[in-house]
Order: C-alpha cells, then structure tokens, then sequence
C-alpha cells in the first residue's frame, strides 16, 4: 500500500484502472470485492482508494471524530463482504476475546475494524500481482478524457484512470447556511470534539429528534454538561427503541411482494403498505400499541423504552427484514409517489425503521427525568443579538448554542462537494428529483465507468444509510467493472430428501444464496420407503443417514437458536431465515402448483428428492425457469441409488456430482455440469460427508450464473455409457465387505452429526442424546433378530 509522498507524481503517470475516490465504509467495500473478482480470475493491474481525512478507512463515520458514541446498526449486519454478514462480529470476538459480544459496540472499534481490512487488502493485492495505492489527498476537479478520467488532487497529483467510483459518504443537512461562521453554531456535531467548548452550564438547542441529535445530547452529557439541552424538530418525535425480537419466520412474503409490485407496479405502494401493515400486526401478536402514535411524544417514548426492556418489540422484526427489498419497493414508484412518501411519511418510516440502540435509550431517558432534556416540536431558528430562537410549539426556546443534527443531504447541489458540482455541471451526473444523482438500479453507473455508491444514490435506492445494502452495492459495482451480467433475485424452490446430507446441502445452499440476494423454498415431499425385509446393512445406513436425523435430530434441536453451529435443520433455517420450509405429500398435486406460481419460483432443484416429476410440474418451469437435479454420481455412468459405494467397488479415483435438467425420464436430462474429487474409501456415509460440499458449490454457481441470464452448456447424456444402480443385493453387500468397503461408522457419524449441527452450549447433551438412541436402536435389532 503507497501512501500520498513525492514519489506518487511519477508513480501515478501510468493509467490506473480504477480509482476510488472517498476511503470510509463504501469505498472500502468497493476495493475488497474488487480484490474478489481478481482472485475469480479477472484482470485488473490496479487500484487506487483516494480519501481526503489524513487517514484511510474509518471515513468520517468511524473515525476519532466520533469518539466515544456507539454504533446505531446491530454490530451483525455490519460485515464488509456480501457472503458474510457476521465478518466484524467475528473480527471483533477474535481482536477483543476478552470483552463481551455486544450488539452496539463503539464506532471506533469498526473504524479499527475497517483499517484491518484495508491492510488485509494490501497484503492480498501483493499476492494477486496488484497495485494498491492509498492515497490521502482530495480530488479538486475531474475531467473525461477519451478511455477515462483526469483526476487533479489538492498537491497537485493527477491521476489519469479507466473508471471511477465516487464514494464520497454522508453530507450533514445544513437547514441555515445564512448562519455558517456565526459564532456558538455548529452546522455539523461531527467532530464531537468541538462541542467541549460549550460552558458545561449553558443552554443549547440541537436541531434534530434523530439518531444524530441523540448521540449530541448524550455526547454533551458524557463531557460534564449540565445545562439544558433542547432538541427540537419538526415531529418532536423521538426514535422507538431496539429490543430483542425473536427472527421474524415470514421474511419470504416480503420478498414475493417485491416481486409481485415489480411484475405489476400498478397501486404499488397501496399493495405494499397493506402488506407490511398485515405482517405488523402479525409482529406485534396482538399489541399494536407499539405501531401506533401517542399525541405525547415523551411518554411514546417511556413506553417505547418500556417495550424494548421487556421484548415486547416483535414488530421491529418485520422492519429489518425489509432491508433487503424496500429498494425494489422504491424503485417501483413514480416520482410523484416518491415525493409524496418524502413528504409525508418519511419522517414516520424514520422513527420507526432507525430505532436506536436501547443502551442510549435509557441515557436519554435520564436526561429528560432530570429535567435537563427538552424535546420540542419547531422548525426554523434565527438569530437575536448574541442568541439563537427557535420557534416551538412549547414557546420561543432561547440558547446561545445551536447545533445542526437533522440528518443527511441529499441535494448535491447542497453538499458542499466540489466534485459533486463539477460533474454535474460537465454533465457527467444528472440530479435525481428524489435526492442524489441518477445511476443504473443493478450496477450503480452514473454514466460510462463512473459509478456512485452511498447517500447520493437515494433517489434510486432510498435505503443509502445502512452497511448492509452498501456492501450489496459494492459488490454490484465490482460485478459490472470487471464485466459480470447483473445478477437479478431469483426464487429457488429446493426439492429436499430425507436424508442428513441432503438436509446438510441445503443448508449451506440456503445461506448462500441469501447472501446472493436469492429467497430459497424448501419443499419436503414425502418419503415412501420400500416395505419389503432389508439387509441388516440396509436397515443399519438407513438408520444413520434419515432415520437418527428426521426423528432425533429435527426434533431435538427444534427452533433452537444455531449461533455457533455450522449448519441448521429446516426448522432452525425456517424460524432464523424466514423462509417458506413446506412438506407436500404429492409434488404433483394441482394444489402445489399454486404455491409454485404463488411464490414466483424461478428454479427447481431436487436434492436427493425421490418423487418423481409429472407433466405439470415439469411444464411449470418450462421456457426462462429451470428444473434441475443435483445427483450424487458422475452420469451417465451413475444413474440410480448408493452410487458412492459402487464407485469405491469399481475401483474409481475420483467420485462427483452431476446437475442435470429434469424431463419425464428423470436421470436422462441434459448434463449442465459435473464436478468430481478424490475418491478414499472411508466408510460411505463419511466419505459423503467430506465431499459435499462439491455438490453445494455446483448448486450456487448453477443458480449465480441463471441470475445473470448465462447460457448453462447443456450436454446429451450418452444411453450407451449408462449404467443404472438400484439397492444393492445381499450378495453385494457381502462383496463389498470382503473388500474391506463399509457403509457407515457410527462414532464417525455421531462426530460428523455434532460437527455440524451442535452449538457450544448443547454439544454436550446432544452428543448423550444421539449415542442413547444409537444404542437404543442397536438393542431392538439384536432382540428383533433373536426373536427371528
């Protein structure tokens, strides 16, 4: 990593192929999961993170300019990569091992979080043959030149590159610039530090009732103020509070009514405000105090306060579920619906949907019973000799203090941004009449390579201010520099067997394709076992691989919380994802058909599913949509059941993983892709368990590359070469046993249960429960068999 010296002039003559101009949160994100498209084999020689503060990656946000106030966003949602949301959290438990897991830590340890990943960029650059520079400067004017940009900074550096991307952060809302350079006004609390020269006893009135206002007023309180303190706002609202809720287990629906208003977004917004309000309802299980309005705002408060400390917040679930997919609502509405929603709702979805931390919550809570808290509902301030007036609805609030606190800027023009202005003004950026500039939807382009991320693209994607969605659209834009199609959120029904591994799969399939902005169904049809009298070694696999699992496992860990844990049931997935998880006797009921068509599912994928197909169902994902099977078994040559073990007798190096279209024959479908691993000859069930996970990343490629509209090259299956296995013979089983193959281990398998499936804090009793039933199970035969 190059920092800004005198070397730079020179070393920067050659073009750079991207330039990142602001280094906080976004710009950040923007260069790790460009770094990713490097190691997935793009070409890129070299990246530039441009930030104008003396130091790279904690941004204004985060840095010491914040010192001492904590995050507002659940520590949780704050990872900087798109496949792992829980990334600072586990930073953070690595760093701090000491120091207790805390939902709302301090800014500054993400700000220490955030360096730590731009080093790691670093080093990964050095290893992928990248340049990285980093350089501490600010961009003073930019100018299109033919195959990219000229970039001049503050000392004189220039700076020619192919694409730029402008990540230039949040702008504070200034609502009087006629009082910038009066003395006792602030027009931004940022940095805090500023504020200690305040007399501790004197009045001061904040312009805001939001999240910043209430980190100036604990701020001011935690530097020794004892004066009082006003906050002042056109709601004279405060925020509610955030408490613990339990996972909202209807996600899904959101995610189909996104679908449903983008496939007609006529009374779109009529069609979502129903909806939501229903699952509010829902979440509130019979209180709906908590999504109704007091005409006190102190006492909604209290009793928003109230609510968070006794969990009776279950509504709040529903809101962050709407993380991701309240841009797609907004990108439904016309314009006028959007300025009527700014105009008259906004600051209601606010107060709602940026709750604040319940820690501060109670601060404030003391401030106000002190009698040193006022919150008032006014507007507009002005000065009187050597005092600011606001006018309020409780009287003329009087105070020789005044501080700016009452949100983001979303007018470029209103900025402050020289930048902003100059590409505007050049034409390169165009005003959104919904705030910010206008980009592309999918991939965040402004114009030919120059992208936008962050609080200017509100007007395409509201929802600006979260690390969650920033992170979703860096990773965009990282997709369209390095040419990848946008990838566009599909419903992926899995068809799922019975079976641990199956049930295993999907898991790891289910996060992952959530993390790809993906809503994954499970669908559980029946199993119907053969009645006819089976081997003991058929009756002992069947035992271990569906048998231990459906009727210990599922029911032992319930709905239980899967923090720790590897993997989850379909109930643990069901409550923590939120997704539709359905059992269906018949696939082919004309009724299941209505629930495909209902859920707008996109793909089908059988995963060791032992229905087979009809017509119907077959013609639902007929034309855009894909029926797709994920077979244990190289094919042609592995058609049928227990492939893995002939694979072993046959004397094979190498075993894998076919996806293969559906048709009437079921096996017979083109191939789409196989992918194939070294072949040992552990026991079969635990050689399954190291190796599926070839299978999961099939599955996810599959689906990626369906999302961006790639073409899956499709090849006919050989009848020539193909060999269908069904359940072995007694003799069979016998030969496999001379040859020292097995098909089961039960104190590996017990390993790979509790390896995948247990938490720290049940491991313990599950580990008791499974070898009870083991040996349980291994009691009735030995009696089944000497009654025989």
């Amino acid at each position: 990593m190059r920092f800004a010296n005198s070397a730079l002039s020179s070393a920067l003559q050659t073009p750079e192929d991207v330039v990142v101009v602001g280094g906080g949160a976004s710009g950040v994100a923007v260069v790790l999961h460009l770094l990713e498209k490097i190691k997935q084999g793009k070409r890129m020689k070299s990246i530039t993170l441009l930030e104008k503060s003396k130091a790279a990656g904690p941004g204004l946000a985060y840095s010491e300019a914040c010192a001492g106030t904590i995050l507002n966003m659940h520590a949780d949602t704050m990872g900087l990569y798109i496949n792992d949301h829980l990334h600072f959290s586990k930073w953070r438990a690595a760093r701090y091992p000491d120091l207790q897991p805390e939902p709302f830590p301090l800014r500054s340890q993400y700000g220490q979080y955030l360096r730590s990943q731009l080093e790691i960029a670093r080093k990964e650059s050095c290893r992928l043959d990248v340049v990285l520079n980093v350089i501490c400067g600010e961009v003073v004017d930019v100018q299109r030149k033919r195959g990219g940009f000229l970039l001049e900074l503050t000392s004189r550096i220039k700076i020619n590159t192919q694409v730029l991307v402008l990540a230039l952060g949040n702008f504070a809302k200034v609502v009087h610039p006629g009082l910038l350079g009066v003395a006792g006004y602030f027009p931004s609390p940022w940095p805090n530090s500023a504020l200690k020269i305040i007399p501790p006893e004197s009045p001061v009135s904040v312009l805001g009732t939001g999240l910043t206002a209430i980190d100036v007023a604990i701020c001011l309180s935690e530097n020794g103020h004892e004066g009082p303190i006003h906050l002042v706002s056109r709601s004279g609202r405060l925020p509610k509070v955030q408490g613990h809720c339990e996972p909202y287990s209807r996600r899904y629906v959101l995610h189909c009514l996104a679908r449903d208003v983008e496939q007609r977004p006529e009374r779109s917004f009529i069609r979502i405000i129903e909806t939501i309000s229903q699952e509010l309802d829902r979440g509130a299980c019979g209180d709906s105090s908590q999504t109704q309005s007091s005409t006190d705002s102190l006492t909604e408060f209290q009793a928003s306060v109230n609510a968070a400390e006794n969990h009776l917040v279950q509504w709040q679930a529903v809101f962050r579920a709407t993380a991701p997919v309240v841009e797609r609502y907004w990108h439904t509405f016309p314009n006028s619906t959007k300025d009527l929603f700014l105009g008259e709702f906004f600051s209601t979805w606010m107060t709602y949907r940026h709750s604040i931390p319940l820690e501060n919550a109670r601060k404030i809570v003391t401030l106000i019973s002190r009698g040193q808290l006022r919150v008032h509902c006014g507007e507009k301030a002005f000065l009187s000799g050597d005092e600011f007036l606001v006018s309020t609805t409780s009287g003329l609030v009087q105070s020789p203090w005044l501080i700016e606190a009452a949100g983001q800027e979303h007018d470029p023009y209103k900025s402050g941004s020289e930048l902003l202005k100059r590409l505007l003004d050049a034409g390169e950026l165009t005003v959104h009449p919904a705030g910010g500039v206008v980009v592309d939807f999918n991939t965040l382009a402004a114009s030919e390579n120059l992208y936008v991320i962050g609080s200017m693209t509100r007007g395409t994607h509201f929802y600006t201010g979260a690390i969650d969605r920033n992170v979703a659209h860096a990773a965009r834009i990282a997709d369209s520099i390095s040419g990848e199609r946008p990838s566009r959120p599909l419903h992926v029904g899995l068809f799922v067997g019975t079976d641990i591994f199956s049930h295993l799969m999907t898991s790891k399939i289910v996060s992952r394709l959530l993390a790809l902005g993906h809503t994954p169904f499970i669908f559980l049809p029946a199993h119907k076992g053969s009645k006819k009298q089976k081997h003991f070694d058929l009756e002992e696999l069947a035992f271990f691989e569906r048998q231990l699992y459906q009727d210990i496992v599922i029911p032992f860990l319930g709905t239980s919380d899967p923090s720790g844990s590897m993997c989850m049931t379909v109930e643990q997935m069901r409550v923590h994802y939120g997704i539709l998880v359905q059992h269906i006797l018949d696939v082919n009921d004309p009724a299941f058909l209505d629930v495909l068509q209902r859920n707008f599912i996109d793909i089908g994928m059988s995963i060791r599913c032992y229905q087979k197909f009809g017509k119907g169902i077959i013609n639902h994902f007929s034309g855009s949509r894909k029926l797709l099977n994920l077979h244990p078994g190289v094919l042609p040559n592995y058609r049928g059941v227990m492939t893995t073990i002939r694979a072993m007798r046959n004397g094979d190096e190498s075993f894998g993983y076919s996806l293969h279209e559906i048709n009437e024959d079921w096996d017979a479908g083109h191939i789409l892709d196989i992918r194939t691993c070294p072949l040992t000859r552990k026991p079969m069930l635990q050689y399954m368990n190291d190796v599926y996970d070839v299978g999961v990343e099939m599955a996810v490629d599959s689906v990626d590359k369906i999302s961006r509209g790639e073409v899956l090259a499709a090849t006919e299956q050989s009848e020539a070469d193909s060999r269908y296995y069904p359940f072995p013979t007694t003799d069979e089983l016998a030969d496999y046993r001379q040859h020292g193959l097995s098909l089961v281990n039960p104190e590996e398998m017990v390993d790979s249960i509790l390896d995948s499936l247990s938490t720290p804090r049940n491991r313990t009793e599950f580990k008791e429960t499974l070898q009870k039933s083991i040996s349980h199970w291994y009691r009735t035969k030995r009696i089944s068999k000497r009654k025989e």
